[in-house]
């Protein structure tokens, strides 16, 4: 892979910023990374989740979006928006399982609910994230969701991440391969299948997608070799101290370096709901063979809500 001059990095520009589209060489990818901050009154209802989602992505347009991408269990929420008003008024997890499990008699966990809901929740992902990908010209990667998968005549849940294209079709999808104890034995999911993973083409572009603790594991290099994005999905659950931060910093880089790709993100969901938290501090990474691994930009701060814009220049062909 030739090496990137240091005039060819990726430009940055920060929530805040003013961030004007303007004539886009050929062969450049804007992206504009969301780390999305969730409150428990998002989902109070659909038309309150939709409009957070909606608000989110007009706050990129100005930049001339390419790529729009949203973190981790964005969409996962999108199942338990009929019990919005019993979630909000939670002040736990427990609390929050109980009021809805006291409503849905077919449903013993939040795996059976999560279960009953996922047609449901893929509707409204598609037609909200592939909406606004049609609407505005853009595609748009709809963080994950618990989508249902068939295996043997029976359903089990998937954490999967999905991109649509500009015209609001599936670009790609992709399932979580290395799940968390929490994911396993709380939410009931069970892991994809790493071999159906590769890199995906967004105007001639190849990037590669990992979510959260997939990052973690180098079975990934020899899937996504010749990508020139790594893009990392998280909603990292524990407190977002110097040591996480350092290890997922690491995990990215090690993946960069290894693969010889030369740009990464790590992208954070940040916010709370009944008595979950998440945290997370967005940032973008450059791999030189000569330079090693830099972070050229990340968020201003780990709890709140920002949004990464870059662009990735032109490859050398």
């Amino acid at each position: 892979m030739p090496r990137l001059p240091p005039a060819a990095l990726a430009f940055v520009l920060l929530a805040g910023l003013a961030a004007q589209a303007a004539a886009v060489p050929p062969g450049e990818l804007r992206v504009a990374a969301v780390q999305l901050s969730l409150a428990p009154g998002d989902l109070a209802s659909a038309a309150a989740y939709v409009a957070r989602i909606q608000g989110a992505v007009r706050r990129c347009l100005p930049f001339a979006p390419d790529l729009i991408l949203f973190p981790e269990y964005t969409s996962a929420f999108l199942a338990l928006l009929p019990y919005g008003g019993l979630i909000r008024e939670a002040g736990s997890l427990d609390e929050a399982l109980r009021r809805v499990l006291e409503r849905e008699p077919l449903a013993r966990n939040l795996e059976d609910l999560f279960l009953l809901n996922s047609g449901l929740a893929e509707r409204a992902v598609r037609e909200l994230f592939g909406g606004l990908a049609r609407r505005y010209g853009v595609a748009v990667g709809a963080g994950t969701w618990f989508a249902a998968a068939r295996s043997g005549g029976r359903a089990s849940l998937v954490n999967r991440a999905v991109i649509f294209d500009e015209h609001g079709a599936q670009l790609y999808a992709q399932d979580k391969v290395f799940l968390t104890p929490f994911e396993q034995r709380f939410l009931g999911l069970r892991p994809g299948r790493l071999e159906e993973a590769r890199p995906f083409l967004l105007k001639g572009r190849r990037i590669a997608l990992t979510i959260c603790r997939d990052t973690f594991f180098e079975d990934w290099e020899g899937r996504f070799g010749g990508a020139e994005l790594w893009v990392d999905l998280k909603a990292n659950g524990e407190p977002f101290t110097d040591q996480v931060r350092e290890g997922f910093q690491l995990a990215l880089s090690d993946r960069l370096r290894d693969a010889r790709i030369p740009y990464g993100l790590s992208l954070y969901l940040t916010g709370g709901l009944a008595g979950l938290s998440w945290e997370g501090e967005s940032f973008l990474a450059a791999w030189d063979p000569d330079l090693g691994v830099r972070i050229l930009a990340r968020a201003a701060s780990h709890e709140g809500e920002e949004i990464l814009f870059f662009t990735l220049p032109a490859a050398d062909r």
